[in-house]
């Protein structure tokens, strides 16, 4: 009976991804965010807790040799297929590598410090030229709490009402 619950808890928490679940989180949320936008992008926005921050900023993303939560959500605009959820980066081309990272050098992703209380906690807002978006994940990285596009809220679930808007 103890082995059956381990296994239960097991499939719970453990989930499929493409190497460390922060940035490919981050990813994930961009890619969703990106979905419900068009346009071209002008402005990501990354607000992440302390926790995702820490462990997103150091650890390598698949294929790319590099690291860092701006390459991270970079690669989540232009992969753009959040139904792949955290295995989105497995077919990434050398030509969307440089996608991102050119995104990056234009300072086109800010990073900042949530101030959610939540350990996993990561929302990204994207403004194009004609719309945004704004996704929020909690507590499990393809746990998506909130989808608003252009102000209207398209999708809230379990949404913690302490959590701040994000100044834009």
């Amino acid at each position: 009976m103890e082995e059956k619950k381990f296994l239960d808890l097991l499939d719970k928490e453990l989930m499929i991804a493409l190497g460390c679940t922060e940035p490919i989180a981050i990813a994930f949320v961009a890619a969703l965010a990106r979905k419900h936008v068009m346009g071209k992008v002008i402005k990501v926005k990354v607000n992440a807790s302390c926790n995702i921050i820490k462990n997103a900023m150091s650890v390598c993303i698949p294929g790319t040799n590099s690291c860092g939560i701006n390459l991270a959500a970079a690669l989540g605009v232009i992969k753009e297929n959040p139904g792949k959820k955290l295995e989105l980066l497995a077919d990434l081309k050398p030509e969307e590598l440089e996608n991102a990272i050119e995104m990056v050098r234009m300072d086109l992703v800010i990073v900042k410090l949530s101030d959610s209380a939540k350990k996993l906690y990561i929302e990204v807002f994207i403004e194009t030229e004609i719309s945004n978006s704004r996704v929020i994940i909690e507590d499990k990285q393809d746990n998506v709490v909130l989808i608003v596009v252009n102000g209207k809220p398209l999708k809230k679930r379990q949404f913690n009402k302490n959590i701040k808007k994000m100044k834009i």
